[in-house]
């Protein structure tokens, strides 16, 4: 049976401890892929791992601020009042003469020094660059995005790190809430290790767990931002009692409100400076056909009406806060004026 991505990396994970355990590191290492998530956890974990275990120092530096004597000092170090360290090289897709700087270590192999390479590329790998890592000898961590139905194998990983024991169905919550995302997904977990003092492992439920997930579902936001650009009132309404009734937090749904409030009104002051879709989508960070949605949005609606919606939104958070309104005429007295 082929092993999944995942089951990959942590085999080469586990290999990596089991050095650090001995007290040494590969004298060359390389973490590449497409998950920058667990490019960095990997970069955590070595290095944690070599303070404890092998009692010596390391250091971080980022690749692109590196010159090539910078990293050749790094990689010479060879006096014995020095202790040996561990260097990571972080970011070394930004350092656009890498391949050189390799090039020179093939001369020099005897570093008392262990290194960390870190690669990470968003479509396909640079393999001239991975082979020159391999014919240096590097170790290979390879860190790729785990695809849809391996990242609950994934969660359950992240979750054992913050001492956190999770029912299936928790996991099953965390994901419909949070989404696929990684960096999300642990940042939620993390966040409930605080919100129940967790210092040992602990099971926690489902009933123990929802109420502190603030977070909407990437596609249910995504939902309601475009009915409410497509100005579908009756459907965004409909959401909106759905959302409601299946245990949503309003502040969560607050939250979308507001940002589509910030959105409109920057892209509607974006077009009276005739800046171009493309400057809006760079300057506010919105992607390219959701600039376009919004331009088309905001030239029927005056700005005076966005405000309007976003003090709105400003009122209903007290208000929700303080229990003194109902929440759902609230939040759709805002949908009203917004479409």
């Amino acid at each position: 049976m082929k092993k999944s991505s995942y089951n990959k990396y942590q085999e080469m994970l586990r290999t990596l401890e089991i050095h650090g355990s001995k007290g040494s590191f590969p004298k060359i290492t390389l973490c590449h892929g497409n998950s920058a998530f667990l490019i960095n956890r990997t970069l955590e974990i070595a290095s944690k791992l070599w303070q404890e275990r092998c009692q010596l120092p390391s250091f971080k530096h980022n690749c692109s601020e590196l010159t090539i004597n910078d990293f050749l000092a790094l990689y010479e170090q060879q006096s014995i009042f020095e202790p040996a360290s561990l260097q990571i090289i972080d970011q070394c897709e930004k350092q656009k003469k890498i391949s050189e700087y390799l090039l020179k270590l093939k001369d020099n192999t005897d570093s008392v020094n262990s290194f960390i390479f870190s690669l990470h590329y968003t479509n396909k790998p640079p393999t001239k660059l991975v082979k020159l890592f391999k014919d240096l000898g590097a170790y290979e961590i390879l860190c790729l995005q785990p695809p849809p139905f391996e990242v609950k194998n994934c969660l359950q990983d992240l979750a054992k790190q913050h001492l956190l024991i999770l029912e299936q169905a928790s996991f099953n919550l965390l994901l419909e809430f949070v989404g696929n995302n990684l960096a999300n997904l642990d940042q939620e977990l993390r966040r409930l290790n605080l919100i129940f003092a967790v210092t040992e492992p602990t099971k926690l439920t489902t009933a123990d767990i929802s109420p502190h997930l603030n977070m909407i579902s990437e596609s249910l936001a995504f939902k309601l931002r475009s009915l409410i650009l497509e100005r579908k009132k009756s459907q965004a309404h409909c959401l909106l009692v759905d959302l409601l009734n299946r245990g949503e937090s309003p502040l969560a749904i607050l939250g979308i409100l507001a940002k589509h409030c910030r959105n409109a009104i920057n892209v509607q002051a974006a077009k009276r400076q005739s800046l171009s879709s493309g400057q809006i989508s760079q300057k506010y960070r919105l992607q390219s056909f959701l600039v376009n949605h919004y331009i088309k949005y905001v030239s029927r609606i005056d700005i005076g009406q966005f405000n309007k919606a976003l003090r709105a939104c400003y009122e209903t958070d007290r208000a929700i806060k303080t229990g003194k309104q109902n929440e759902g005429l609230l939040l759709a007295n805002i949908i009203e004026g917004l479409c």
